[in-house]
């Protein structure tokens, strides 16, 4: 990849990532937890140091009554969250 399309290629995944927050917030308060832990997935995937996102994936597990793959969310959105710091 060119230099020059670092920039633009940056600003395209903030705007995607903006998208994805969006839609997962939606499709919860829609009813919707199964798409809108699809949608935090995929956020997830392009953005893995973000730790609202995995917060938010926990938050739904918890109401799915997921409570073992929400604690591990927690626990990686922790080690994001001091490797950051």
């Amino acid at each position: 990849f060119a230099d020059w399309s670092l920039l633009a290629r940056e600003q395209l995944r903030r705007q995607y990532l903006t998208v994805v927050d969006l839609a997962a917030t939606l499709a919860a308060d829609a009813g919707m937890p199964d798409l809108a832990v699809d949608i935090l997935e995929s956020g997830i995937r392009h953005d893995p140091y973000d730790e609202s996102r995995y917060l938010q994936l926990a938050d739904l597990h918890d109401g799915a009554g997921h409570a073992a793959a929400a604690r591990v969310l927690r626990e990686r959105a922790a080690h994001v969250y001091e490797g950051l710091h």
